[in-house]
C-alpha cells in the first residue's frame, strides 16, 4: 500500500498569489526526474501568474493560460512560489502578463527546452516554460538569468531577482479537488479551440506561431480572409464568451451571494487589484481590432472587433459587481467614481486604446481650433462636459464634451444617455 503521505495533495493558495508570480513545479513524471537530475534541481517546470487566478505556461499543448484552482501537486513533490524582489511596478506587472499572453498558442519545443540545459542553440518563435517566463521578465525590463533566451527553470529558483513567497502551500482537501473538478473548466475549452484554430491557419503558414501572428498574415494576404473566418467560426472560438456566462457565478450579486464567502472575498479583491494594473486586454484587443478593420476593411478583424467588444463589456460587468458585492460585504467603502475629465491626458490615453480612430479625428479637431474647450466631434462652442451612466466601465474614456447640436444627435440616433458633469 502507497505511503499516505505520497497520497496527499497540496495545492498553492490562489487568494495569496499576484499576477507577476512566478511559480515552479515538478511531478513523478520519468522527463522531470530527468530535468532535475541534470540541472541539479528540484523542480522542473516554470509559469506565471497573469491574474489572481490564472497562469501562463508552455507544455506540450503549446502556451496557454490556465486556472490555478485546477492547479494540484503531490505531497511530495517540490513547489515553489516566487515574487521579484524589490516588487515590480504597476508598468512592469503589465509588461510581464502582456508578453506572456501575447505567446498564446505559441508551439513547445523540445528541442529548445533541451538546448537551455546544454547551454547551445538558436532561438526560434516556438516556446518552453522557463524562456516564456525569462522572457516576459526581460520585456518588462528585468533580468532573471542571463539569457532569457536559454534557460532551464532551476535558474529561475536560484535568481537573486526573486525571492520565495512563504507560506503559499496548503493542502488540497477531498472536498477542494472535488469542486474544482466540478466546476467547468473554461481554459480547457479555450486551449483546444486556439489549438485548432492555430492547426488549421498554419496549413495556409507554417510562420504563424501564436495568435497574433493570424493578424500578421493576414495583412500579408488579405485573400485568405474567408478562410480565416471559417477557420475562426468552425473552432468555436467565437461563442466561448456564451459558456462562460451561462456557466459563471461572477456576473450576479445573487449567485455570488450563495458561493462560500471566503472564496468570493478572495476573488472580488483579486479582480479589482488587477483591473487596478491598467486598460484589461479586451479593451487593448479592441482598439487593435478596430485600427485594423477601418485600415483593411477585412471580415476576420471585424468579427475580432465584436469579439473584444463583448469581451471587455463582460469584463466591466464582472468587475461592477465584484465592486458592489465588497461593498456590501463591508470590505470597501463606496464611491462614485468618476471618468476622466474630456480633453486630458488621461481622457485621450483611455480614447486611443479604446478607438484610435476617433482619438485621432479628436486630436485633429482641437488642433485645428486651437483649443481644448470645443466639442469632441465637431469643435464648435460652446460645449457642455457629460459622462455616461457606466462612466465607461466597458471602455473609452466615459466622458465627452459635446456642443447642442452633437449631444442631440448622441442621445437621438445613437440612443446615448448623457449625465451633465457635477458642478464643483
Amino acid at each position: 500500500m502507497a505511503d499516505k503521505t505520497e497520497q496527499k495533495l497540496i495545492r498553492v493558495r490562489y487568494e495569496n498569489l499576484q499576477s507577476g508570480d512566478v511559480i515552479l513545479t515538478t511531478t513523478r513524471q520519468t522527463l522531470s526526474k530527468l530535468i532535475r537530475k541534470v540541472t541539479n534541481s528540484d523542480i522542473s517546470h516554470a509559469m506565471v501568474c497573469v491574474a489572481g487566478g490564472s497562469v501562463m505556461d508552455s507544455t506540450a499543448e503549446g502556451v496557454h493560460a490556465r486556472n490555478v484552482l485546477r492547479l494540484v501537486f503531490h505531497a511530495d513533490c517540490a513547489v515553489h512560489v516566487l515574487r521579484a524582489e524589490p516588487p515590480l511596478s504597476t508598468e512592469e506587472v503589465a509588461a510581464v502578463v502582456t508578453y506572456a499572453r501575447s505567446q498564446n498558442g505559441a508551439r513547445y519545443t523540445k528541442v529548445g527546452a533541451v538546448q537551455s540545459i546544454v547551454g547551445v542553440g538558436k532561438v526560434g518563435a516556438k516556446q518552453f516554460c522557463s524562456r516564456l517566463v525569462a522572457q516576459a521578465y526581460r520585456h518588462a525590463g528585468v533580468q532573471l538569468v542571463d539569457d532569457a533566451d536559454y534557460c532551464h527553470p532551476g535558474e529561475l529558483l536560484t535568481t537573486k531577482r526573486l525571492v520565495e513567497v512563504p507560506d503559499m502551500l496548503c493542502e488540497a482537501t477531498d472536498a477542494y479537488v472535488r469542486a474544482s473538478e466540478e466546476e467547468g473548466d473554461l481554459t480547457q475549452q479555450m486551449r483546444a479551440a486556439i489549438n485548432e484554430i492555430l492547426n488549421e491557419a498554419r496549413k495556409l503558414d507554417s510562420s504563424i506561431e501564436h495568435f497574433d501572428d493570424l493578424n500578421r498574415h493576414l495583412l500579408a494576404h488579405p485573400e485568405n480572409d474567408g478562410k480565416l473566418c471559417d477557420i475562426l467560426e468552425n473552432s468555436g472560438y467565437l461563442s466561448l464568451w456564451q459558456v462562460e456566462l451561462n456557466g459563471s457565478p461572477w456576473y450576479s450579486l445573487v449567485t455570488m451571494r450563495a458561493l462560500p464567502q471566503e472564496q468570493v472575498d478572495v476573488y472580488a479583491a483579486q479582480l479589482l487589484s488587477d483591473d487596478d494594473l491598467g486598460p484589461n486586454r479586451f479593451i487593448l484587443n479592441r482598439g487593435g481590432y478596430m485600427a485594423l478593420t477601418t485600415h483593411t476593411a477585412l471580415r476576420y478583424f471585424g468579427r475580432m472587433l465584436d469579439l473584444n467588444e463583448r469581451l471587455a463589456a463582460l469584463h466591466a460587468t464582472r468587475v461592477r459587481v465584484a465592486r458592489e458585492y465588497l461593498v456590501e460585504r463591508g470590505l470597501l467603502e463606496p464611491e462614485e467614481k468618476l471618468p476622466p475629465l474630456p480633453h486630458t491626458k488621461k481622457w485621450f490615453e483611455a480614447l486611443r486604446h479604446w478607438d484610435p480612430k476617433q482619438a485621432a479625428l479628436t486630436e485633429y479637431v482641437l488642433s485645428a481650433e486651437g483649443t481644448h474647450n470645443c466639442c469632441t466631434i465637431c469643435g464648435d462652442t460652446p460645449a457642455g462636459d457629460f459622462r455616461a451612466p457606466d462612466g465607461g466601465e466597458a471602455g473609452g474614456p466615459g466622458s465627452y464634451r459635446l456642443c447642442d447640436d452633437c449631444a442631440r444627435i448622441q442621445r437621438s440616433m445613437y440612443d446615448t444617455v448623457l449625465i451633465p458633469w457635477p458642478k464643483e
